[in-house]
């Protein structure tokens, strides 16, 4: 057993969670995004009579289902987690309604103060400074790049670090007197036309504000080297996987997709016919499945991956919380002579502690190491997409 308390926030399909000193798990509400959705929901409810009977047969709603109409009907989502200035405040980033920000929450004091607005899509990664009044994050922006910013808090002055047709995400700072960053950068693809159709192999580089450099630290064509982070002494953590070419063809998979081509036919017919029946009886044709879970809730994006939580779900039938992505996610402590060690496996995200263990997600559980290489369980909740110790 534990003989200290592991104080945790995490992320679960957009929903906010805290682990507090008793090892129990509370939801977190946003006051702001909690007052734009009823805010959103009145306004929908007052001109609700005025889209009746406005649709005609076969339009776009009746085609796709409610869901494209009823996205603004959602609560705004957590996207992205970090520490505050102390071990009680947390930094996080929403997303929903039409509305993207960034938040600054007091966990004990309850009291949530806006960072940053913006009515498009708002950041997807943020760090604060362990010492300086500095936020550091990932903005996606038109033509399928993201480059990272930094704010400080101060004076409110927001400046684009990164630049070029890449995706760079997962800032950290560095601990220290100096300003520098360690992230994870992608190159991206292109059609003849310009369009994004792929990312290279993510790498890690380290880049310095005050000499205004950037090191490549960590790269190899063959993998993925996700969220890092580095410690004062130069140590170096990242989570490594194989790097997956969607232009590369398995003989195997292109035979098995020519075979399954008329059973996927006939899953497209029948899928047209049942969105008939529920137009029109307002019942499936089959009802085996039981109730219809919706779309979101059925897959999650972890670290760009799509993840089936119906087929995972399918893997772990007695509920022993298997984890939700294979023991090739994994997490690595590099030196700084280049010798690397493997900490954890099946590792979504982590954190490190001030003592040098690390807390750790596997999708389904979050887990602390131990200096003898085991890990022990803090609790059980699943997915957990984002996890981040506080002090």
């Amino acid at each position: 057993m534990l003989g200290f308390f592991v104080r945790l926030a995490y992320i679960s399909q957009g929903k906010l969670f805290h682990l507090d000193d008793s090892g129990k798990s509370q939801e977190i509400e946003s006051a702001f995004a909690k007052e734009r959705f009823e805010r959103v929901e009145r306004a929908r409810q007052r001109h609700a009579w005025k889209g009746q009977n406005s649709e005609g047969f076969l339009s776009g709603a009746q085609l796709w289902g409610s869901q494209a109409s009823t996205r603004q009907d959602q609560p705004p989502r957590f996207l992205a987690l970090s520490r505050g200035r102390d071990s009680d405040q947390l930094i996080y980033t929403l997303e929903g309604n039409g509305i993207g920000g960034m938040f600054a929450n007091n966990l004990r004091e309850n009291d949530e103060r806006r960072l940053v607005h913006r009515s498009e899509r708002g950041p997807i990664d943020v760090c604060h400074h362990p010492d300086q009044p500095l936020l550091t994050f990932a903005q996606p922006s038109e033509g399928g790049v993201c480059h990272l910013h930094v704010r400080n808090l101060d004076t409110g002055r927001t400046d684009e670090v990164t630049e070029g047709d890449s995706v760079d995400r997962a800032p950290a700072w560095v601990p220290g007197p100096g300003r520098q960053i360690v992230f994870q950068s992608a190159g991206i693809g292109r059609n003849q036309a310009g369009d994004a159709m792929l990312l290279g192999p993510s790498h890690i580089a380290l880049l310095d504000l005050d000499k205004g450099s950037i090191d490549t630290l960590v790269e190899d064509d063959a993998f993925d080297f996700l969220t890092p982070r580095k410690t004062a002494n130069g140590d170096l953590y990242y989570i490594r996987r194989p790097h997956e070419d969607p232009a590369k063809v398995d003989p195997l998979t292109a035979i098995k997709d020519f075979f399954l081509i008329p059973f996927r036919l006939v899953g497209a017919v029948f899928g047209f016919l049942n969105l008939f029946s529920l137009m029109f009886s307002g019942k499936p044709l089959t009802t085996a499945g039981g109730k219809q879970v919706p779309a979101d809730l059925r897959r999650i994006v972890l670290l760009g991956r799509v993840i089936n939580l119906e087929k995972q779900a399918s893997r772990d039938p007695l509920g022993h919380h298997a984890p939700l992505v294979p023991k090739n996610w994994q997490l690595v402590r590099q030196k700084p002579a280049g010798e690397a060690d493997v900490i954890a496996e099946a590792v979504v995200s982590y954190d490190l502690l001030a003592d040098g263990r690390v807390v750790y997600t596997d999708g389904a559980r979050a887990l602390v190491t131990w200096e003898n290489g085991k890990s022990e369980e803090l609790c059980r909740h699943s997915p957990m997409e984002q996890i981040v110790a506080l002090p």
